[in-house]
């Protein structure tokens, strides 16, 4: 399902400071079920190249009918990388908007 279209939106520096994001950094997202076909190791990979102020949300959890370690994988590629990458599991609707307002780049690197 996909939300209904929004007719207003937070500014994206207000929107990251509402997620603790420095206003001025660069937010990568991917939104969606987790899993090893839709690239997010991919993209933790990609943020290590990337200047210190490129920061990667990974929005969404893993499927419910899923049973294999992912996350975990996940978490491991990402450990060293601080607050640069979020995993936040499922997310509200008032909390997904928050990141698409704060969003500046969408990954989809499936």
């Amino acid at each position: 399902g996909c939300l209904s279209p929004r007719r207003e939106t937070l500014p994206a520096g207000e929107a990251k400071a509402r997620l603790g994001l420095p206003p001025n950094s660069c937010l990568l997202t991917i939104f969606g079920f987790l899993g090893a076909y839709k690239g997010q190791d991919l993209a933790i990979a990609a943020l290590r190249r990337m200047s210190d102020d490129v920061h990667l949300a990974i929005v969404g959890g893993m499927h419910p009918e899923a049973c294999d370690h992912y996350l975990g994988h996940l978490l491991s590629r990402a450990k060293d990388m601080g607050k640069r990458v979020r995993i936040t599991g499922y997310v509200d609707t008032a909390t997904a908007g928050l990141y698409f307002a704060a969003t500046d780049i969408c990954l989809a690197p499936y």
